[in-house]
């Protein structure tokens, strides 16, 4: 992950709005993506003589919303975020936490940043925003 600018706690927080619209696009377009998938392979075996011309339909659809999600994929790193999942929506904010890189992380339906993440890790290894801010605190 090499961003362009590290973010605080509070300007990521600030891009929650702007997330939360985006993030929405995303989840939508992904569905449609997996949509397409699901629906091309119900074609290939149930249309097995006549699949090319169903097949192109569906490929022309599935390019439609590939590119779509990769517009929004853009609209989060020009805010200076990373599209870390988009089965889940989850999003990573890179920061600087004691003089090292973090991921700081928000998943849709969250109102506000809860929690962050090291750079080589994932949201699975996430932990509190609270440990965060408090490691600041006593440092």
């Amino acid at each position: 992950m090499s961003p362009t600018k590290l973010l605080s706690l509070e300007e990521a927080n600030e891009r929650i709005p702007l997330l939360k619209s985006i993030a929405a696009d995303i989840e939508r377009t992904w569905k449609e993506v997996c949509k397409c998938y699901t629906d091309r392979d119900r074609l290939k075996r149930v249309f097995a003589s006549s699949e090319e011309v169903l097949l192109e339909s569906s490929d022309i659809d599935l390019k439609h919303h590939t590119k779509r999600l990769g517009e929004y994929i853009k609209e989060a790193r020009e805010l200076g975020c990373i599209v870390e999942s988009l089965e889940e929506v989850i999003i990573a904010i890179p920061s600087l936490h004691l003089g090292r890189q973090i991921s700081l992380c928000w998943k849709i339906g969250d109102e506000e940043i809860d929690f962050w993440h090291e750079v080589e890790e994932s949201y699975r290894e996430k932990s509190r925003i609270e440990n965060f801010v408090q490691e600041r605190l006593t440092k």
